[in-house]
């Protein structure tokens, strides 16, 4: 598991990458909030991941739905 220590709004897609590329026969699997999400650069990472062939599998929390 890795993590940022504080604040790290929007890093969760390159930290998934950068695992991927350092132990390449592992599984990345990215957790995160759909606000943090949107923060990334989402572009971004889905180019360098294609270009890289690291997959990683992306699962976006909708961290609203329990709110009315």
């Amino acid at each position: 598991m890795v993590r940022v220590g504080g604040g790290g709004l929007g890093s969760s897609g390159g930290m998934a990458l950068g695992t991927k590329l350092a132990r390449p026969e592992h599984m990345a699997i990215q957790i995160v909030g759909d606000g943090s999400f949107y923060f990334n650069v989402s572009d971004s990472v889905l180019a360098v991941s294609k270009q890289y062939s690291c997959r990683i599998l992306t699962i976006v929390l909708d961290t609203a739905a329990g709110r009315r």
